[in-house]
């Protein structure tokens, strides 16, 4: 049996994509990270055990739970040593899918949930995995599936569920959610917190206490990850200036200076070597 298995969709979408999937029976000890992802994840450990850390928290992770990833977070898997995990996951992403991942209080706080309450989500991404390598499918089989997923997630875990987290938790979350919303636009730490109604020292010490960053090391972050991820987009065609300010920079010098700063190359050497790129970020 084969001990790891990929699938891609070719036919992109940026609106509503599942861009991949597959399985991966792992070694003792396997480990990926401490990195980002570029899209939201989807994984199901159908056996074995593990462990999982978004943010600040680790979670040991046992046979029939998924843990759930959001693109620009910092996270680590590792299998266990005595009995590794073998692992169904999922990737996808899409404007249309920051909407309605927004909808669901699964996210950094709370990126673990069982197949006792989403066993219909089990199912489909198993279905995904064993129809992939029908050639004959198209986009329209992918989306479906997608959506299906989705709507259950908002079903049985509703945004509503944040009542329940502590006053620095919803600040932390609604923080995120404004800045995942807005960073297209030129907003700074001072905007996040009047939004929020609270002070920059209070929003300050939630992000770092959820996070381990700043709010502003955070919108930094997630503008270059959007910016990355536009750069790669075969079939956008902009200039620099245009993504820039697509990504919230007003100064298009000032974006080309930071994104060097944290990739190490301009925008356009990042765009010139974006194929490679992809090849590489599209496996699991």
């Amino acid at each position: 049996m084969a001990s790891r298995y990929t699938f891609i969709n070719e036919h992109f979408n940026e609106f509503f994509y599942l861009s991949s999937g597959g399985f991966e029976h792992c070694d003792p000890l396997h480990t990926y990270g401490p990195a980002e992802r570029t899209g939201y994840m989807i994984h199901y450990v159908s056996a074995g055990k593990g462990t999982f850390t978004s943010g600040n928290n680790q979670y040991a992770i046992m046979p029939g739970e998924f843990f759930f990833i959001q693109p620009g977070k910092v996270i680590k898997m590792k299998a266990d040593r005595q009995d590794p995990w073998t692992i169904n996951w999922i990737r996808f992403k899409g404007k249309l899918v920051d909407e309605y991942m927004n909808e669901t209080s699964i996210g950094l706080m709370n990126p673990v949930f069982t197949v006792k309450d989403a066993g219909e989500i089990k199912e489909i991404i198993f279905d995904l995995i064993q129809n992939s390598e029908n050639k004959q499918l198209d986009d329209l089989f992918y989306s479906e599936k997608l959506l299906e997923i989705i709507r259950i997630m908002r079903h049985i875990y509703p945004l509503k569920s944040l009542y329940n987290y502590s006053a620095d938790a919803k600040i932390f979350h609604k923080g995120i959610q404004f800045i995942q919303n807005s960073f297209d636009s030129p907003i700074n730490v001072e905007d996040i917190a009047k939004d929020l109604s609270v002070d920059r020292s209070y929003l300050y010490r939630a992000f770092k206490k959820w996070l381990n960053t700043s709010p502003k090391e955070y919108l930094t972050s997630f503008r270059m990850s959007k910016a990355k991820e536009i750069l790669r987009d075969k079939n956008n065609k902009n200039p620099i200036n245009i993504i820039a300010f697509s990504c919230g920079f007003e100064d298009a010098q000032h974006f080309a200076r930071v994104f060097k700063e944290i990739t190490g190359m301009t925008p356009t050497q990042y765009r010139n070597n974006k194929m490679g790129i992809n090849k590489l970020l599209d496996l699991h």
